[in-house]
This record gives structure tokens, sequence and C-alpha cells, in this order.
């Protein structure tokens, strides 16, 4: 029994070691290979043996099954996933509310306008705050609220910065 690496017989033999249960199953398993390596080894019948080989033979010379690939089931199941897709995607498209519809002759192009100047959002409603409960929240709303700066100059601290309130945003 020499199917173990150096490395692993120096595990199973520590193991055997504290187990005595393990001991006594390894010297049965040993004791049972023993006793298989001393059976006698005999030949199979010639006959048993041409009997095995003419089966072999015949099953080689028939040719193997047509698997059919493309059952009825699975080109239903096909023809449903393409449907479902097929509305899917028509079903997103008609959602789309720029759908662009060729100009007529009687429509007169628009001159593009100026961009409007962009402006600051304002906190009017005093709805940012900051959560510095927690681990590490306190550096980053720290360092967050030393860059804000009120606008007017004034500071509100009638509320202490305890959490954030997320105010309702269109996707």
């Amino acid at each position: 029994m020499q199917e173990l690496d150096p490395s692993e017989e120096i595990m199973v033999e520590e193991a055997m070691l504290n187990d005595d249960n393990l001991l006594i199953e390894i010297e049965s398993l040993r004791r049972t290979n023993k006793r298989l390596e001393d059976l006698p080894k005999y030949d199979a019948p010639p006959a048993l043996l041409d009997s095995v080989m003419e089966k072999v033979a015949s099953y080689e010379a028939k040719p193997a099954k047509n698997v059919r690939y493309l059952t009825f089931r699975r080109v239903t199941y096909a023809a449903a996933a393409t449907v479902l897709i097929s509305a899917g995607v028509g079903w997103y498209g008609m959602g789309e509310s720029d759908i662009v519809t060729p100009a007529s002759a009687n429509q007169v192009p628009v001159l593009a306008q100026e961009p409007e100047q962009s402006s600051p959002w304002i906190d009017n409603r005093d709805v940012l705050h900051f959560n510095t409960a927690g681990i590490g929240a306190s550096t980053v709303a720290d360092s967050n609220a030393n860059k804000l700066r009120p606008i007017d100059g004034q500071v509100n601290t009638a509320r202490t910065p305890r959490q954030v309130q997320l105010t309702g945003s269109q996707q």
C-alpha cells in the first residue's frame, strides 16, 4: 500500500497514534488487501472471451442512432422566446417619447437658441444633511462638509448633522 506521498504517510501515522479507531480500521484494510493479493489468478474461458468479442463486433457494426436535435419541444420554446423578445423590444420602442418624424414642407426650421446660463443649486429647504455616525463615515462627511459654504454667509446651526435625507429625483 504505497499510494500515499511521504508527507501524507507522516500525517496518517500521526493520526493513527492519536486515534485508536483509525488504527484498527487501517489494520483491517491491510489484512483485507493481503487476503485479496493471496487469491489465485484465473484466466477467463476462451468461449466466454469469444462471445464477448462477438458482441463488441456486432455493436461496432451497427450504425449509431440518428439523434434529432430539432425536436418539436425545442422549436416551440425557440418560437416562444422569439415572440417574447420581439414583444419586449416593440413595447420598449413604443415607450420612446422622442420619436423623430420627417419634416414636412410647411414647417419652418427653428433657429438654435443660446443655452441658458446655469446657476448653482441652492438648498432652500435645508434638506441636505450628512450622517456622521458609523466607522469611517465621519472623515468623509467632515471633508465634504468643510467644502460646503452658505451662499448668504449665514450658518444654520439649528440642526446637527446626524443623517442624510434624500430627495426624489427623475431618471
